[in-house]
């Protein structure tokens, strides 16, 4: 279609959340903005206007639940502007509730995630406090052990000295040996279980790190995600119209000057006119202060109203 500065209007036959609109076109300028014009679910309305998003394509956010939308291209002379295609991406109202219900769903998904985490993380705590109480038990054994090698050793000294004693003590000396192999037996089994619960101990720990990270990758993922679009909406739209009124001052002022400069352009030419010995360049020389307190304060109010304009557009891209 022809570009023409007009309003091409959508309308829908029921309440839409519209995310989006976008309208691809051909031959308008870099500095080219369309206005966007949305009519609300509510009965209100409201108006943006939007720059190119690339050399094709003006692309608007909407993200409000609307009854009809209107998009107006600027004005262009001696230029063949077209409209390519319009798109328009959301859903419509009654499909909101399946979206609430998803997020519902998700918000379930997540405490279960968290929930099965953390009993993870207890399992393996207990597991630790398990083996610490299993090395607690080792430290006995070998002590107990070190006490019967102490004894075994005096048992071995006084052999010498208690020769006369010695068929009395065989019998002794045979259930102590056999006490001592015994431990061992229970020394080596215990050294075994140990290196079993060291290999799973180690395990433990290493199952117990990589949930943590995965829990924490997911309370990262999962806060991310926005519960309300119409929160950000509308902290947007409020910023957008405070931006516009402080814009507006500057605008005031340079359309004042621009007034100002253009209705007085004539009076050098009256002076000419009216006084024949006028020096053109003592009357330029003589203005010439006004002059730059003139461009220093366009450009200030230029400056002021580019920063103001820029933040709305910026707000209106996000």
């Amino acid at each position: 279609m022809i570009g023409a500065n007009r309003w091409y209007d959508f309308e829908f036959s029921e309440p839409a959340f519209l995310c989006e609109l976008v309208v691809t076109t051909e031959n308008y300028r870099s500095l080219d903005t369309f206005e966007i014009k949305c009519r609300l679910a509510q009965g209100t309305s409201f108006t943006q206007n939007v720059s190119r998003a690339s050399d094709t394509t003006f692309r608007s956010d909407i993200n409000q639940l609307v009854n009809s939308v209107s998009f107006k291209p600027p004005k262009k002379w001696f230029s063949d502007t077209k409209i390519s295609s319009v798109s328009l991406s959301g859903f419509r109202q009654s499909e909101l509730d399946e979206f609430l219900k998803l997020v519902a769903r998700f918000e379930s998904f997540k405490s279960d995630i968290v929930e099965e985490c953390q009993q993870a993380i207890d399992n393996a705590e207990e597991a630790n406090a398990h083996q610490e109480k299993l090395q607690a038990d080792r430290d006995e054994i070998q002590s107990e052990i070190v006490e019967a090698k102490g004894i075994i050793t005096d048992l071995n000294n006084q052999i010498g000295r208690l020769t006369e004693e010695r068929n009395g003590l065989v019998a002794d000396t045979k259930k102590r040996e056999d006490a001592i192999a015994s431990l061992d037996e229970q020394e080596a089994k215990t050294k075994e279980r140990i290196a079993e619960r060291r290999t799973e101990s180690s395990a433990l720990a290493k199952q117990n790190s990589k949930m943590r990270q995965d829990l924490r990758s997911l309370q990262d993922d999962i806060n991310m995600f926005p519960t309300e679009i119409s929160g950000f909406v509308t902290q947007a739209a409020k910023n957008t119209n405070t931006y516009w009124w402080l814009s507006l001052a500057p605008i005031l002022l340079l359309i004042a000057m621009a007034t100002l400069l253009i209705s007085n352009a004539a009076n050098l030419t009256t002076v000419i006119d009216e006084h024949e010995n006028a020096r053109i360049f003592s009357i330029l020389a003589t203005r010439m202060p006004y002059v730059v307190i003139a461009t220093a304060i366009i450009g200030a109010a230029y400056k002021l109203a580019a920063l103001f304009v820029g933040e709305i557009m910026r707000i209106n891209q996000q």
